[in-house]
């Protein structure tokens, strides 16, 4: 497998990007902005990890996606790792990451990965995507936010 940041976003992109976030329009909010992290088996894309500096010291984690035929290998944590190292690298304080409630995989993959749940915000599915969102077999409404602080 081959790892490589990259600054710009290509058509091959979008099924990972959509699969993680369903709302195209929210995607392209924080593209333009963000490094894009991406994994490769014999140059095919099999994941992909959106990282943003939303201010300094504090980059998030805006998408996070691996095909389905990679998934429960391990890929996600590496690219997670990865991007947790990056962040130490510019000398940032703090990764965050934000999921939905009902996303029982991701939430269990960043506690795993060191995150902590830093907040709730309530309704944030409900107020910012145009369509109800079913994961799990339940309606989607809240979020929460994870994040990892560095020690220096």
């Amino acid at each position: 497998m081959q790892f490589n940041w990259r600054q710009t976003v290509s058509p091959e992109d979008w099924p990972l990007l959509l699969e993680a976030d369903p709302s195209k329009s929210m995607i392209e909010t924080y593209l333009k902005q963000s490094e894009l992290l991406e994994v490769r088996q014999e140059g095919h894309l099999i994941g992909l990890l959106v990282l943003k500096q939303i201010e300094a010291g504090i980059s998030e984690i805006m998408n996070l996606s691996v095909t389905p035929l990679f998934q429960t290998r391990g890929i996600g944590r590496q690219l997670i790792e990865q991007a947790i190292a990056h962040s130490k690298e510019r000398n940032d304080q703090k990764i965050i990451v934000a999921t939905g409630t009902t996303s029982v995989g991701p939430l269990l993959l960043y506690q795993k990965c060191g995150f902590r749940v830093e907040a709730v915000e309530r309704d944030y599915f409900t107020k910012y995507y145009r369509e109800k969102i079913i994961e799990n077999d339940v309606y989607l409404q809240d979020r929460l936010l994870l994040s990892q602080e560095f020690k220096n």
